[in-house]
């Protein structure tokens, strides 16, 4: 294949990765860009050597052909008007979505001048790429700038994935709605195959906008990481994707000697006191005016800290043309001064302010330094100064307190102390709690925190959007052919592995009412008395009422997720039960007052595991109980470790780690001495993934609905699957008479 014909990930976004600035004499300067998405991507495109399209700023395409072939990847210039550049970016990018988006709304200005020039350049964008864009290129737009650019780039390019993600928070229905343009806004973001959103806070708003803004688009899931709509002909999705940083770089950085040897200078420099550290860009939605009463009434409740701790905040210059930026940095200046004159002494200065630049290894001496990192925006997408100290504290030293309105809170609030940034009383109460914290609590919650970090990395983050990005349109099969193209159909002996709910049966919103239709029963007692064929279904329901719907002792039925089966009539378990009966009581009871204040949500007790339902719990509901109910449920598997958190659609189940289809397949198969029969494997979310992963080379897995998946296959819905059975049932009878009319012809031959 040739170099033009390889797909590439394509990144798109308001900004190229470096900074275009023209000097005297019409020189144009080149100089790496800063900010989360820089970072975020530079490393990921240096890897995949992919293609980054972008707004080069002053110096326009001119800078890139002075670069020449210096630049690490293949980048391409969106060259724009002046006037549009400024109505597009300083107008309704910044004037009016940041604030909307950040809870601002008296900040917020509507222009419709604004708005069709931000029509403009995303169409302009999606112009740009569509002639650059190269089939199975995965096209990655990011955040609030380009939230049209699918809409006219599918006009275009139909033939090309398009994902987005948004980098700052999204605005619940309330702010949204005072959008003037908000439904062409909501329509233009499900132009995309899939979104991305920081938090589950995030995600939330989303799903509201959706609901009121879009109610032809079918919501085929709902849950508190993950929505899946169906909207014109495409599956489109929308999940959390907690951006990350280069975990490995800043733990690197907290153990260089250099980077070390500063933290020590600067330290020293101030007597040895106590350090809280605040890095931030300047911005109004950072919280720094917030940050400083605290500080200031900090010093105000517990005059005994006085001299003896200071508030180092850095502030790294921004939008420095805009009105509002400079009368935020005054407001910043006068109370720096205020604090200062009101407390200071001739040997101490209580607030030490710096109003610039640093790169990443002073910034690290600093986090090496900090006793206490201070991170109290008044909302944030994420927050990457919380993760980078953390990462950088590599003796486990420090304390982190973080405002509950960043995205960071989601990921981090069992090691961070959580305020309200309004707070400033209970913000001043933290402080002084980080700062008198034992070490052993430091180090326990540090560790804790370094842990979560390190796993979702900046790699992790890029790597599980790019693949859930891909898709799985490609896996999308009609049931004749798979049936006529699958070699294993053939075999002497087949088994069919196969799920209940939403596989042989359609999801109703509450379990009881999924009992099999005539048509079913007729299809799998003829399956059953097939010659070499096995039937086993799989379900997570318990074996009781399984085994009362589906009668038929031909069946092998597999329940509680391969905890118990029944053979030939008799019940047993697979897996040992125990000790559960009381783990799961304790767990039921911890749950039951949370189901409570949710109408429609269902606990289910399954005799090896215990099931939460919340399909028909309302979506308002939904939005403020699921978060509630995520973390009962990890306090639970902290307590229980030998359990484990299965996700289906809508259902959430508490199963002991050694209990899966996967497991139960492979036990399955060497109960019935089947190692060697060809399976297919069907089934339709997440607690089948197991079993698509350990499916062999002879079998053939099938997954129902929109990926992603593990499996080789995907079929549109459980009637499609039936469809996908009832051909194999021929198939094996047609095959059943060739053989025995091949036999016949060799006895009459003898």
């Amino acid at each position: 294949m040739s170099t033009e014909a390889c797909p590439r990930l394509v990144i798109v976004s308001n900004r190229l990765p470096f900074q275009t600035t023209v000097e005297t004499g019409s020189r144009v300067a080149l100089q790496p860009g800063g900010g989360g998405l820089v970072s975020a991507m530079d490393p990921v495109l240096r890897r995949t050597q992919g293609l980054w399209v972008g707004w080069p700023g002053e110096g326009g395409s001119q800078a890139i052909e002075a670069a020449g072939g210096s630049l690490p990847y293949e980048v391409f210039p969106v060259d724009l008007e002046a006037e549009d550049a400024a109505a597009y970016y300083d107008g309704f990018s910044n004037r009016t979505l940041w604030p909307l988006f950040h809870d601002l709304v008296g900040r917020t200005v509507f222009e419709e001048d604004w708005w069709r020039s931000y029509e403009r350049v995303n169409r302009k964008f999606a112009e740009v790429l569509a002639g650059q864009a190269r089939e199975g290129d995965l096209v990655w737009a990011h955040d609030f700038h380009l939230l049209l650019f699918a809409r006219s780039f599918r006009e275009l390019r139909p033939d090309i994935r398009c994902a987005f993600f948004l980098h700052t928070p999204f605005p619940p229905q309330r702010l949204f709605h005072r959008l003037p343009w908000r439904e062409p806004i909501a329509r233009a973001l499900l132009s995309y195959d899939l979104l991305g959103f920081q938090c589950e806070r995030d995600l939330g708003g989303f799903a509201q906008v959706v609901a009121v803004l879009c109610p032809e688009a079918q919501c085929l899931e709902l849950g508190v990481h993950e929505a899946i709509y169906q909207w014109e002909d495409r599956i489109v999705r929308a999940r959390v994707f907690p951006i990350g940083i280069d975990f490995a770089l800043w733990d690197g950085y907290g153990r260089d000697r250099k980077v070390i040897g500063r933290a020590q200078r600067f330290r020293a420099k101030n007597d040895n006191r106590k350090i809280i550290l605040g890095v931030d860009r300047l911005d109004y939605s950072k919280g720094i005016p917030q940050r400083l009463k605290a500080f200031g009434e900090l010093l105000e409740r517990h005059p005994e800290e006085r001299e003896k701790v200071l508030l180092l905040q850095i502030a790294v210059p921004s939008r420095t043309s805009v009105h509002e930026y400079k009368e935020l940095k005054r407001e910043i200046d006068g109370l720096v001064g205020h604090i200062n004159g009101k407390f200071g002494t001739p040997h101490w200065v209580p607030v030490n302010y710096l109003y610039r630049r640093f790169d990443p290894v002073e910034l690290a001496a600093y986090y090496r330094a900090a006793d206490v990192a201070l991170v109290t925006p008044i909302k944030d997408g994420m927050n990457l100064v919380a993760k980078e100290f953390c990462a950088a504290s590599v003796d486990g030293k420090g304390a982190l307190i973080l405002s509950e309105f960043a995205g960071a809170a989601f990921q981090l609030d069992r090691g961070a102390l959580i305020v309200n940034p309004h707070d400033s009383a209970g913000t001043a109460e933290a402080l002084h709690q980080a700062l008198h914290m034992p070490l052993e609590e430091q180090k326990r919650r540090m560790e804790a925190l370094r842990k979560v970090i390190a796993e979702h990395d900046v790699h992790r983050w890029a790597s599980d959007f790019i693949e859930i990005g891909k898709g799985d349109a490609g896996k999308e099969r009609r049931p004749a052919d798979l049936a006529a193209g699958w070699g294993g159909a053939r075999a002497a002996e087949l088994l069919l592995y196969l799920d209940y709910d939403g596989t042989l049966a359609a999801i109703q919103p509450v379990p009881a009412l999924a009992a099999p239709d005539r048509e079913l029963l007729d299809l799998l007692d003829r399956l059953s008395s097939t010659r070499g064929l096995t039937v086993v279904v799989a379900s997570g329901r318990d074996l009781e009422g399984l085994a009362a719907w589906l009668p038929n002792e031909s069946l092998v039925l597999v329940a509680a997720h391969g905890a118990s089966w029944r053979w030939r009539g008799v019940a047993a378990p697979l897996v040992a039960e125990d000790g559960l009966k009381e783990t799961l009581e304790s767990m039921r009871k911890r749950l039951a007052p949370l189901a409570r204040t949710a109408p429609g949500m269902l606990l289910e007790e399954k005799g090896n595991s215990i099931a939460v339902h919340y399909r028909m719990v309302s979506e308002s509901i939904r939005q403020r109980v699921l978060p509630r109910l995520r973390a009962e449920l990890d306090e639970l598997l902290e307590a229980n470790p030998g359990f484990r958190l299965m996700e289906g659609r809508s259902v959430f189940e508490l199963v002991p780690a050694g209990i899966n289809k996967g497991a139960a397949l492979a036990r399955v198969r060497s109960l019935l001495k089947l190692e060697d029969a060809p399976a297919l494997i069907a089934g339709d979310d997440r607690t089948d993934e197991d079993s698509f992963r350990g499916a062999g080379p002879k079998d053939l897995s099938v997954h129902i609905g929109p990926g992603p998946t593990a499996a080789q296959a995907i079929v549109r819905g459980p009637a499609e699957v039936r469809e996908l059975l009832l051909h194999l049932c021929e198939a094996r009878g047609s095959l059943q008479e060739d053989r025995e009319g091949h036999a016949e012809v060799c006895t009459r031959a003898e």
